[in-house]
């Protein structure tokens, strides 16, 4: 073969390429301005951005550096950054020790202590985990402790500043998703209520009980029945109210409709089921249980028992395919105690956008507020949100992209999605009609269409230009 037919043979091969490269940018670009032509949008603001998962380059974008709300697209920026920083193997931990002196008939003169370190996942119902108390129960019968002259002490302190932004919406800060991040938090912080409602629409309902037991807290119940369908009740309340507010309808004639809200004090639900269960095994706790609120050392610490949530890996699966802002904002707070010894909000996504900005990504206009995209004052660019998903390392790769879900019955389509009201985002990564392999983000802003329109819109995007 001449060097000029190889040379020819060359350039046609680029021609080609070049073509194909077209076409699927075409393909792209005119489904994008099918979506932007699209009368269910109008008044929206919309932000694209498609960069080749390969070259880093920019397939199509725009309005990308625009600074959006991404609601939960910004777990993407979260988890990812957690993984890369702490590992795939990371665990939280939550330790029982003693406090004190043992005498020989068994008496600890001194403390029982449960000392949180943030573990979001403690006895979550999420994960296959053993029964933490009964581990904590054969602790202290292997320690040799028959009777404690002292108190049942919940160390709570781990974290600082608020368990929530201040940010958060008043509607949503009694409700399960929603929930405060503690140094000790229990059964994902979320707590059951089970109402009756009367026959007819339109009467008051009847609280029948709450699960787990929240001593101290009540409830006032203003929820009436519905002839409409669904949980439509919403708790009012913020961390450690011992009183919460309770509106809204439930469907009529029901004898025990759940709805679910936060727990407003984790670590005083479990200090008051932890003495019960040592009461039920003869346990005597002499002094009650004392949850701390301010710093206290106890003399003649002793570690008897640690547990160990599931792996950061399982963490950052369930934080993404089932959208849980709790895991999101305590791998934030978790963050910042880790890297920096201050466990708050602030210092966590301090530690996020330094990762991400010394991986080269312009952070302007980034703020992480809660980690997990609930509060409305979290603000990023689809730019940004792209390059974080398209981010590949040997040390996160697997569990990140497994955290990824696939959509719309396209397994070569992988997201995030949001949704918060009148926001609407989607983030991963696509292989595109032409095989080309990409990482991208799509965010609305602003619609006024109903929130079921703004995600067929958006989705009969994504499978137009998604290989099949």
């Amino acid at each position: 073969m001449t060097s000029k037919l190889k040379q020819s043979l060359l350039l046609s091969a680029i021609f080609m390429l070049n073509i194909a490269n077209l076409v699927a940018q075409g393909n792209l670009v005119s489904e994008f301005e099918k979506l932007l032509d699209d009368q269910r949008l109008d008044g929206a603001w919309v932000s694209a951005c498609f960069l080749n998962q390969k070259t880093g380059e920019a397939i199509m974008e725009h309005n990308a550096d625009l600074v959006v709300s991404p609601a939960s697209s910004m777990k993407v920026v979260t988890t990812h950054a957690a993984l890369n920083i702490l590992g795939p193997e990371h665990q939280f931990k939550t330790e029982l020790i003693t406090s004190g002196v043992l005498s020989p008939d068994g008496t600890l003169n001194g403390n029982l202590i449960i000392r949180g370190y943030g573990d979001p996942t403690l006895g979550s119902p999420n994960f296959k985990q053993s029964d933490f108390m009964q581990d904590w129960l054969l602790a202290i019968r292997n320690a040799g402790i028959r009777a404690i002259e002292g108190s049942l002490v919940v160390d709570d302190l781990y974290f600082e500043g608020t368990p929530v932004v201040g940010s958060t919406s008043i509607e949503d800060g009694g409700n399960y998703y929603a929930t405060g991040v503690y140094g000790i938090n229990l059964y994902d912080n979320t707590c059951k209520l089970f109402l009756s409602s009367p026959e007819m629409a339109g009467e008051l309902t009847t609280l029948v009980k709450v699960e787990p037991s929240l001593p101290g807290v009540e409830f006032l119940n203003y929820v009436e029945s519905s002839d409409q369908r669904g949980d439509n009740a919403y708790i009012y309340g913020q961390p450690y109210d011992k009183q919460r507010v309770i509106r809204g309808t439930i469907p009529k004639n029901r004898k025990s409709f759940e709805i679910k809200g936060a727990i407003p004090d984790p670590a005083a639900v479990l200090a008051n089921e932890f003495k019960n269960k040592c009461e039920l095994k003869g346990i005597r706790i002499s002094e009650g249980v004392n949850v701390l609120r301010s710093l206290e050392t106890f003399e003649n610490e002793q570690v008897i028992h640690t547990s160990f949530s599931p792996k950061l890996s399982e963490i950052v699966y369930l934080t993404n395919r089932k959208s849980i802002n709790l895991y999101a904002a305590a791998l934030v707070k978790h963050l910042g105690m880790k890297e920096r010894g201050v466990g708050s909000f602030k210092v966590g996504a301090e530690v996020i956008e330094s990762y991400w900005k010394d991986f080269g990504i312009d952070v302007t206009g980034l703020q992480i507020e809660d980690g997990s995209g609930l509060s409305r004052t979290n603000f990023i660019t689809t730019r940004q949100l792209a390059r974080t998903a398209g981010y590949v390392s040997k040390k996160s790769e697997d569990a990140f992209q497994k955290s990824l879900r696939p959509y719309a019955g396209r397994s070569k389509l992988l997201v995030k999605s949001g949704y918060i009201e009148r926001v609407r985002s989607f983030t991963g990564r696509i292989t595109l009609t032409d095989g080309t392999k990409a990482s991208f983000s799509i965010v609305l802003n602003n619609f006024n269409c109903t929130a079921s329109q703004s995600r067929q819109v958006l989705e009969g995007f994504l499978k137009a230009i998604t290989q099949p």
